[in-house]
């Protein structure tokens, strides 16, 4: 149970980064240097927790 909020804050930010990954496919907007930052960080730490 200790892990759980971990893991729900990771899937949560990858629902975001999908968000932004479709503002910048469909409406080609700019994607921030501190947002590919965060979304590499998300998938990084989610494939962390698959894992572990």
């Amino acid at each position: 149970m200790n892990g759980t909020p971990t893991i729900a804050s990771v899937l949560t930010w990858l629902y975001l980064a999908g968000t932004i990954l479709l503002a910048r496919l469909v409406l080609k907007e700019k994607v921030a240097t501190v947002q590919m930052v965060g979304i590499v960080l998300a998938l990084v730490a989610s494939v962390l927790l698959a894992v572990a």
